[in-house]
């Protein structure tokens, strides 16, 4: 003989969501933030400072998004080229060109190797425009290509 009866229980759904971030637009390996192009320069001395950008696949420089809430910092290291406590962008010569980075674009908050950018994510992408300044009085030496490469390292 059958009988009808029910049994009632749970089932537990779970799922843990880990701290991260990721670069906006990379796969994998190594990042590339774009470029902060200072253009030409078409004087012996620098008569007024000289200003820049980044620019890149987002038009921005560092875009990344990580998981909301996530405490993140982004480090620029001081470059290839720095003399002291300034960076500077090197000539094939010898010869360099010091510049400043900055994370605002009045440039009142310079982005050093030990004032790096602290930010809460907003679980969003989010962008990061690296702002530059050759100051004025500089001598450019030698004709050509000035270049210089900074280490961008974001920690979370």
């Amino acid at each position: 003989m059958a009988l009808a009866g029910t049994i009632n229980g749970t089932l537990a759904i779970r799922a843990e969501v880990g701290a991260g971030c990721q670069i906006d637009g990379t796969s994998g390996g190594t990042a590339n933030f774009g470029v902060l192009d200072f253009g030409p320069i078409l004087t012996l001395e620098i008569e007024n400072d000289v200003y820049g950008q980044t620019s890149g696949a987002g038009g921005n420089g560092i875009n990344l998004t990580c998981t909301q809430g996530t405490a993140y910092t982004i480090t620029l290291d001081d470059g290839e080229n720095h003399t002291g406590a300034r960076r500077a962008m090197r000539h094939s010569g010898g010869a360099t060109l010091e510049y400043e980075l900055y994370r605002d674009a009045s440039l009142t908050q310079e982005w050093s190797s030990s004032t790096p950018v602290s930010a809460s994510a907003t679980g969003v992408s989010e962008s990061h425009t690296v702002y530059g300044v050759i100051r004025a009085g500089q001598t450019a030496a030698a004709p050509g290509a000035y270049q210089d490469n900074v280490l961008v390292t974001i920690s979370w």
